[in-house]
């Protein structure tokens, strides 16, 4: 079985954002808003009334910038975890997550086996105090909560945003006894640290090598058709494709990525607006936020077999997207994922999948119907918001033990339908009706 980023990623990416605050403009006046995302200099916030405000970033405060910067590692707690291996208990599941010296955070499954690598899934973190701030692709995206500075074994611990934390517990900390080659660094400070070489190359695109790896890291505006990006630049295995590597590359109607490729990053592919098709191996195992978001020609997609995430924004206005197969090995469905996908008629969840976050698929105005399986725990404010046309959504399993206080996930026109042997449901769900499967038109 594939690495695969755990269920415990699920928890650390629910976004630092969920708790309101109030944002200040060099002019003086406030607004209270969630924070969404901070993208060259331009801040996207969330009013109350769920509409998106968009601020440069250098017209706010002083002090909001400070929030939006990832402070700097320090402390006892980092003396106490860098350099280790620490075994997590969460929900019956066992997680791996080796912190390195360099920054970044490692992991995999405990039930992949004792020879399973912790793999690189673009996790970077920060300390500060007793917490351990996760970023996805320099975004802050939640974090770990130690009980104290001196973590051991049998020591609760909690994931994920300060509000709405779940908890957890230290099984086993291990030090690190084999390091991969890239984390060399680590064991020799001293060591000669070449600098990544960025290139262009005679393909339209541009990369960076850092020691044996490629990463993908830009495209020329004017490339267009089909593109082919090869497994290897000069003997060297392509591994990433970058941030932001082909934003805005309108002309692109195809791209194949190679079976070397493990991680397409943050942005990678928004606003190619004529992208029709583009085929992604099973190996890869990460997919970061607004990856696709805003490419409009976009028809279908098949999701990796190793991904369990699909990210914030990740299909973002997909507007000519009309199926898609989310597969077991996904454990949540990220916030704003599927949002404006206004031609998406057809969705497969499978079980597996534990969480819909808001707004996962609002706005998918054509779709009429959704069965949701028994593995879902957590279905998101307004998961469903503005799909006008879904009258009939089908759960498979109890009703879920968790839902975020709030808006409702669906709209006025959604009937919920049941199985009469499930547990926990009443005559309505967060002001739906509910009826039996049998009772369905």
């Amino acid at each position: 079985m594939k690495t695969l980023i755990p269920f415990l990623i699920l928890c650390l990416i629910a976004t630092c954002n969920a708790k309101p605050r109030t944002w200040t403009a060099v002019n003086g006046k406030e607004v209270d808003a969630e924070f969404v995302s901070n993208e060259k200099g331009i801040v996207t916030l969330k009013l109350k009334s769920g509409k998106l405000f968009i601020v440069p970033l250098n017209m706010l405060s002083k002090s909001d910038q400070e929030f939006l910067k990832p402070k700097p590692s320090s402390g006892p707690l980092l003396d106490n975890i860098v350099g280790k291996v620490m075994t997590f208990e969460f929900e019956g599941d066992e997680i791996l997550v080796q912190f390195n010296g360099d920054g970044r955070m490692l992991t995999r499954l405990g039930h992949e086996g004792e020879n399973g690598n912790v793999e690189d899934q673009g996790l970077t973190y920060k300390i500060e105090g007793n917490e351990v701030l996760v970023f996805i692709e320099e975004e802050r995206d939640g974090g770990i909560s130690f009980s104290s500075t001196i973590p051991k074994a049998g020591d609760q611990v909690e994931f994920g945003p300060e509000e709405g934390k779940m908890k957890g517990r230290i099984t086993k900390i291990e030090k690190i006894t084999k390091i991969e080659a890239e984390n060399e660094i680590l064991n020799n400070p001293l060591a000669e640290d070449k600098p990544a070489e960025t290139v262009s190359v005679r393909a339209p695109f541009k990369y960076k090598t850092e020691g044996d790896t490629v990463t993908i890291t830009g495209c020329q505006k004017r490339a267009s058709g089909e593109l082919i990006i090869p497994s290897t630049i000069d003997g060297k295995s392509v591994t990433r494709i970058g941030r932001e590597a082909f934003i805005g590359c309108r002309s692109l109607t195809s791209v194949i990525i190679p079976d070397s490729v493990s991680i397409i990053g943050w942005a990678a592919f928004v606003g190619c607006s004529s992208l029709k098709n583009i085929t992604i191996p099973d190996k890869v195992t990460s997919i970061v936020d607004h990856a696709f978001a805003h490419c409009t020609s976009l028809t279908s997609i098949i999701i990796p077999q190793g991904i369990t995430r699909i990210g914030q924004q990740t299909f973002n206005n997909c507007t000519s997207l009309t199926s898609i197969n989310i597969h077991e090995n996904v454990y949540t469905i990220g916030l704003h994922a599927f949002e404006n996908c206004t031609s998406l008629k057809n969705v497969t969840i499978a079980k597996g999948v534990k969480s819909i976050r808001s707004y996962a698929f609002s706005g998918c105005t054509n779709l009429t119907s959704i069965t949701i399986p028994d593995s879902i725990k957590e279905i998101g404010n307004d998961a469903f918001k503005g799909c006008t046309s879904l009258t009939s959504v089908t759960f498979l399993g109890d009703s879920p033990e968790s839902h975020l206080v709030g808006p409702s996930p669906f709209d006025e026109a959604a009937t919920i339908y049941r199985k009469p042997e499930a547990k926990g449901w009443g005559d309505t769900f967060t002001g739906r009706p509910v009826k039996l499967i049998s009772g369905k038109p």
